[in-house]
């Protein structure tokens, strides 16, 4: 992907040489640490890493905790405190969304969390269908892993 990077990032410069470029990684942006090993040259690079904290635990992290070894800069672009497939069974794995969150702080990487619409019925979205557009979310409105999300957001 190094090629394509380069590629896309010297597109990217021409238009503006100070933007921040999140790259991304095969394997559904979870090899940092393969990406990190040969970095693309330049200044406000990050690479992309996405998990689900039901199937994607400490050997994940330890890839992060790889590639930020080599100085390369994070962002999980998206997570999910569910399985991989988005939760469709509601199951939710609160404790190891927590690890994932303690080790994002400790490294003071940011990240998104995946999805922040009203579809169902997947426990990755946050918000039950009825939810106001304009905001003022109250517990009512929050279902799946909205709770633990607004709660992160809210440290």
């Amino acid at each position: 992907m190094k090629p394509y990077h380069e590629a896309v990032v010297a597109a990217i410069r021409a238009q503006d040489p100070n933007a921040v470029i999140v790259l991304g990684t095969p394997n559904w942006s979870q090899d940092v640490e393969v990406a990190s090993a040969d970095p693309v040259a330049g200044t406000n690079l990050m690479y992309t890493l996405h998990f689900y904290a039901c199937d994607h635990g400490a050997y994940l992290i330890a890839k992060g905790k790889a590639a930020l070894t080599r100085n390369v800069a994070l962002f999980v672009t998206e997570w999910g405190a569910t399985k991989a497939d988005g939760g469709l069974d509601g199951t939710l794995c609160l404790q190891a969304a927590q690890d994932w969150m303690d080790f994002m702080k400790s490294r003071n990487i940011s990240w998104a969390a995946w999805k922040y619409d009203n579809c169902t019925p997947d426990s990755t979205c946050f918000l039950t269908p009825d939810a106001p557009l304009n905001g003022g979310w109250t517990e009512q409105y929050l279902r799946g892993q909205g709770k633990f999300v607004r709660a992160r957001m809210q440290e």
